[in-house]
C-alpha cells in the first residue's frame, strides 16, 4: 500500500503570540507512532517556513496531507515568516493557486489556525478535502483536535470520519471549541456547487430587480434560491427558514430601503446565527448605492465583512462577476478599514441637510428635511422621535444607582430607541455606559 506523506508546516514569526506548535507537533507524531496503520504513514516538517520555504517543502516531499499549525487572520490570510524574519500575510488566493500546483497528489490540508475557513474555502476548490477554524481557536483546542483527527486517520478511518473524531475529542475534554473546526469537500470528483440564498427587499424596484438579474446569472452554475421562486400554498417563513439553514452563501442586498426592511434584517441575523454555530452561510454584502454607515445591530453583523458596492445600473456585470469570484473563494473589492471609509466619506461630503434650528421657517424662508424610515432604531436626537410619558422612567432611572429597568414590547414599537436614548442621556451626565446585546453571544458562550 501507498505511504502518505503528511507534511507538518509551522510558523510562529516573532511579534506573533506563543503557540504550542512544539507540543502540537510532538503529540501528532506520538499517536501516529501508536496507530495501528502507523507504517502507512510518513512525517516530515519545515519550521518557521517562510512562503518560499513553503514552496520547496512541498516540491521536495511531495505530501499526501499538508497540516499547517499557526497564525491566522481571517480574510487577509495566514501568517508567515517574511524574508527577514518579520510578519507575511500569505492571501488565500495564493494558497488556492500554490495547492492547485500540487493537486495531483494533495489530498487534504488542515488550517491549524484562527479565523482560517475562508483559505480553506479557497483550496477546497482544486484539493478533495480542506479543514479551516471559522473563528479563533484556542491553543489547546488546537493541540486536541489534530491530535484526534490524526489518531482517526491511523486507525485507517476517513477524513470525514477523523475530522468528526476530532470535534468529538474537544467535546470529551470539555472545551467547548467543537464546532470551530469546518471541512470543505469535494464531492464525486468535483467541488459541489455552493447554494445561494439572495436576500433583498420585496416591492423595491431597484432591489427586486438586481436581484432577479443576479438569480439569472448565477444560476446556471450553481443552486440559487430566491423567494419568487416560492409556489402558492408554501409555508413561507418555513421555506425561507429551510433554505437559509441549506445555504452555504448568502447574498444580501443593501439599500436605504432593504436597510430598515424586518424581514432582511431577521434573514441576516439568522446566517450570522448559523454561521457561529455551523460555519456557514458566508455572507456577501452588496451596497447598493448606500454609503450610509451601518446602524446597529447591522454594523456588529456587517462591518467586520468585505463588501461589494453598486452605483447604478452600469454596474451589474462588473457586480455579478464580483460574486462569481466571491463564490469561488476570492474576497470582494471592498476588503479593508481604509476602502471602507473612503467609501462611506463620500457620502458624508456630499449630503449637507440645512440645520431647521439655524434656518428656521418663516413666511419668507423654506427648507427641506430629509425624512426618517418607518421602521428600525431611530437616532438618539432624532427629531421625530415622540417622547411617551413612560420613558421618563428610563431617564429617571439615570438618578439612581443599584436599579434595573425593564423595557417590554412587542416589535416595532420603539423599545431599541427608548433604549439608545437613555445611553445617550446617561453619556451627557459623564456616567459610564456598557453595552452587551446577548443576540451577538456566540452559543459556546451561553452555554
Amino acid at each position: 500500500m501507498t505511504v502518505r506523506t503528511i507534511l507538518i508546516v509551522s510558523a510562529n514569526p516573532p511579534g506573533t503570540s506563543h503557540l504550542r506548535l512544539d507540543q502540537e507537533v510532538k503529540e501528532i507524531k506520538a499517536g501516529l507512532k501508536q496507530s495501528r496503520y502507523r507504517h502507512l504513514f510518513a512525517i516530515e516538517q519545515a519550521e518557521a517556513v517562510t512562503p518560499r520555504d513553503f514552496q520547496r517543502a512541498m516540491l521536495e516531499y511531495r505530501p499526501h496531507i499538508v497540516h499547517f499549525c499557526g497564525h491566522g487572520e481571517g480574510e487577509p490570510g495566514i501568517i508567515m515568516e517574511g524574508p527577514n524574519g518579520q510578519l507575511q500575510l500569505v492571501s488565500g488566493e495564493a494558497l488556492a493557486d500554490l495547492f492547485k500546483l500540487f493537486a495531483d497528489h494533495v489530498e487534504c490540508v488542515v488550517l491549524n489556525a484562527c479565523y482560517s475557513e475562508h483559505q480553506a474555502e479557497g483550496i477546497a476548490q482544486h484539493i478533495p478535502s480542506v479543514i479551516g477554524m471559522n473563528q479563533a481557536i484556542g491553543d489547546k483546542a488546537a493541540i486536541e483536535y489534530a491530535v484526534s483527527f490524526y489518531d482517526g486517520l491511523g486507525a485507517g478511518k476517513s477524513i470525514t470520519f477523523a475530522h468528526q473524531l476530532g470535534r468529538n475529542g474537544l467535546k470529551l475534554m470539555g472545551i467547548q471549541e467543537d464546532m470551530t473546526p469546518v471541512l470543505f469537500q469535494q464531492t464525486s470528483g468535483s467541488f459541489k456547487k455552493p447554494r445561494v440564498f439572495i436576500s433583498y427587499k420585496r416591492n423595491a424596484d431597484i432591489d427586486e430587480a438586481l436581484a432577479r438579474q443576479i438569480f439569472h446569472a448565477l444560476e446556471p452554475n450553481h443552486e440559487v434560491f430566491i423567494d419568487l421562486t416560492i409556489t402558492a400554498g408554501t409555508q413561507w417563513m418555513e421555506r425561507i427558514n429551510v433554505e437559509i439553514q441549506q445555504s452555504d452563501v448568502l447574498i444580501v442586498l443593501l439599500s436605504e430601503a432593504s436597510v430598515q426592511a424586518e424581514m432582511v434584517m431577521w434573514e441576516i441575523e439568522s446566517a450570522h446565527r448559523l454561521r457561529q454555530e455551523t460555519g456557514r452561510p458566508k455572507i456577501l454584502p452588496v451596497r447598493l448605492a448606500y454609503r450610509t454607515p451601518f446602524r446597529y445591530p447591522l454594523n456588529e453583523y456587517l462591518d467586520p465583512l468585505q463588501w461589494a458596492f453598486w452605483d447604478t445600473p452600469e454596474d451589474t456585470p462588473k457586480l455579478i462577476d464580483q460574486l462569481e469570484r466571491a463564490l469561488a473563494g476570492q474576497p470582494l473589492p471592498i476588503a479593508t478599514e481604509i476602502e471602507k471609509r473612503e467609501l462611506l466619506e463620500v457620502a458624508a461630503s456630499e449630503i449637507l441637510p440645512p440645520d431647521p434650528v439655524a434656518q428656521p421657517p418663516t413666511s419668507q424662508t423654506a427648507f427641506a428635511l430629509d425624512l426618517e424610515p418607518p421602521e428600525g432604531t431611530m437616532a438618539a436626537d432624532s427629531m421625530f422621535y415622540i417622547e411617551r410619558e413612560s420613558d421618563r422612567i428610563a431617564q429617571g432611572a439615570l438618578q439612581h444607582r443599584g436599579g434595573t429597568v425593564t423595557i417590554l414590547g412587542p416589535r416595532q414599537m420603539g423599545k431599541s430607541s427608548l433604549l439608545f436614548r437613555t445611553m445617550a442621556a446617561a453619556r451627557k451626565q459623564e456616567k459610564r455606559v456598557v453595552f452587551l446585546d446577548f443576540q451577538q453571544f456566540e452559543q459556546v458562550t451561553l452555554q
